[in-house]
């Protein structure tokens, strides 16, 4: 956090701001500059979405579609559980997992 203001914060406000981090207190708003934003896959894709509407919107509109971004950097992250059917000593297991998962999200 100290890092991040030290960085990003109105110098008028640094001093107070290091000295509520160091003090353990919460008197003041603190400037919140955040680096990057993780999102799970559902909240996400929500954003996806929401980013191409409004893009296609600019678009309509005779805007140029391309300066409509996050103005954090953002990553989306989709995470994706394997079913492990076979295991063990199976030399082959990797490519028997592979292809079952395969065929279980060919939709995907």
């Amino acid at each position: 956090l100290a890092e991040q203001l030290v960085r990003r914060c109105d110098p008028a406000a640094l001093e107070d701001s290091l000295k509520q981090i160091i003090e353990c207190k919460s008197d003041l708003d603190f400037p919140w500059y955040p680096a990057r934003v993780v999102c799970h896959d559902i909240l996400g894709q929500t954003a996806l979405v929401d980013l191409a509407g409004l893009r296609d919107a600019i678009a309509d509109q005779g805007g140029d579609p391309a300066k409509v971004n996050p103005v954090v950097e953002t990553q989306l992250i989709v995470d994706h559980s394997l079913a492990v059917e076979h295991a063990g000593f199976d030399s082959q297991a990797f490519d028997k997992n592979r292809a079952i998962e395969e065929r279980r999200n060919e939709d995907r």
